[in-house]
């Protein structure tokens, strides 16, 4: 409580000296390009007041003021009081109605998705590659989502210029990566050429194969194509969440063909048996009672089934 009203907090960090530590996103905002912050230390997900007011968004009084403030003690506070509510927001595959909260957010960015982005959709982040992952059990499409971070996946308009080598390398790495090379040759008015060629590299595989699986590197069996089938139902909705684990960590037990006969080896193991001896005789276990009553119920009722009959042997 902070003068007399329930306050909610935004954290960020701004340097010069480390500028591509966060997770950034850039995304359409109800058609509106944005730039999208992810910020699990924010308690709302907030849109930029002045975002809000240039495209005419229709606004919404809370139901309390509010106060936002950061991270830092002393920091400002600014009371706030106004929402947008189902703006449609769409991040690369991604796209899902959500409600910010209207404040004045610096030039750096247009939306933050705080905690109830996170709480809604349960994103799994990847730090080193500034990428989030929408599992497919919450994903609005209903399969997983890789979310890239805006310097691998450049805004609608920029970006196209050029690729440098080894900015196309890092981009390859990336498994659901899909990159198109094209080279065109110019011609001569009223000349035909046959020298454009096209490749399409794709680093996921065939098509039509199950994306690889970000819990696991990206040469581990698992990723192969001996359980590409495995991959597929893995990462439908049949399989709870809570049994995921345990799939994965016995990944072994099911390739997509079964592995066949053991190989023939040269040594061979054996019982060696004298011929015409008798079958050697053996008490039977001491059981109970109870238990041999049981049994003998059991047999019983086996017997009139016709699953077993009585013995023949000697």
């Amino acid at each position: 409580m902070q003068n007399g009203y329930p306050f909610c907090r935004y954290y960020s960090t701004k340097t010069s000296c480390a500028p591509g530590k966060l997770i950034r996103f850039h995304g359409r905002l109800a058609g509106v390009p944005v730039r999208c912050l992810y910020n699990p230390g924010a308690d709302l997900n907030f849109l930029a007041h002045s975002v809000a007011e240039s495209n005419r968004f229709t606004l919404w009084d809370l139901d309390e003021l509010t106060a936002c403030k950061g991270g830092l003690n002393g920091g400002p506070q600014l009371p706030i009081s106004q929402e947008v509510k189902g703006l449609p927001l769409c991040i690369q595959g991604f796209s899902a109605p959500l409600n910010l909260t209207v404040v004045d957010l610096d030039d750096d960015y247009d939306v933050v998705l705080g905690m109830p982005f996170c709480e809604e959709y349960i994103p799994i982040p990847h730090y080193r590659e500034k990428a989030l992952m929408v599992p497919a059990c919450e994903s609005p499409t209903g399969r997983d989502l890789l979310l890239l971070d805006s310097e691998e996946y450049p805004a609608e308009g920029e970006g196209e210029d050029f690729f440098s080598r080894r900015e196309l390398r890092q981009l390859m790495k990336r498994p659901s990566s899909r990159v198109h090379l094209f080279r065109l040759e110019a011609v001569r008015k009223g000349r035909a050429s046959n020298t454009l060629g096209v490749h399409s590299l794709q680093s996921a595989g065939k098509s039509g194969d199950p994306p690889p699986l970000l819990s696991f590197p990206p040469d581990h069996p698992i990723n192969s194509s001996t359980y590409t089938g495995f991959r597929k139902h893995l990462q439908s909705k049949e399989v709870p969440p809570s049994v995921r684990p345990v799939l994965e960590k016995h990944f072994n037990r099911f390739p997509d063909e079964l592995p066949g006969l053991p190989p023939h080896r040269k040594i061979e193991c054996e019982i060696k048996l004298e011929a015409g001896h008798s079958p050697p005789a053996r008490a039977p276990y001491r059981l109970s009672y109870g238990q041999l009553d049981k049994l003998r119920r059991q047999l019983d009722s086996y017997l009139k089934k016709g699953h077993i009959h009585p013995s023949t042997s000697p």
